[in-house]
């Protein structure tokens, strides 16, 4: 792996899960990385202080990607803070868990699922990452450099 030094990396649905161990393994390589969540809960606090903690440059950005208002205030965090970002990890996501509970053990067709289970899941996992790289590329693109990196789950168990 390539040292990262001087990179500046959003992650989001970094505050557990894959997210937190994609931060984890880019700071460790030297990045300074902001770990994005929902607002609330202390779950992302929790996760920026273990990292910090280990004496890595992890920044906590709050950050609901179903809100065009909270994706803004996160750009405008990063261009005021950093100045720049080099890529951005699309990553948050809720799983089959938020649509059915038991679906390891107990999956059921699609059209059990409820429809507020379905349009949360689908506002998370696809609307988020269209107003997160809309309002991040733009940025990226005045700066003449960027990467956006889509993390992406299988429906299958749907």
């Amino acid at each position: 792996m390539m040292k990262l030094k001087e990179q500046h990396i959003v992650v989001t649905g970094a505050s557990s899960g894959l997210g937190y161990a994609m931060a984890e393994a880019l700071l460790k390589e030297g990045a300074t990385v902001a770990l994005s969540s929902r607002p609330g809960g202390g779950e992302l606090n929790e996760a920026v202080h273990n990292l910090t903690r280990q004496g890595l440059h992890a920044v906590e950005l709050p950050m609901d990607v179903r809100s065009e208002q909270s994706v803004n205030d996160a750009v405008d965090w990063v261009k005021k803070e950093w100045g720049k970002i080099d890529v951005l990890v699309n990553n948050a996501g809720i799983g089959m868990r938020t649509v059915n509970p038991q679906f390891l053990t107990e999956p059921q067709p699609f059209f059990q699922v409820s429809p507020n289970g379905f349009r949360d899941l689908i506002d998370t996992n696809v609307t988020g990452y269209f107003l997160v790289s809309r309002c991040f590329v733009p940025f990226m693109i005045e700066e003449g450099k960027g990467k956006v990196i889509n993390i992406s789950m299988n429906y299958e168990t749907m």
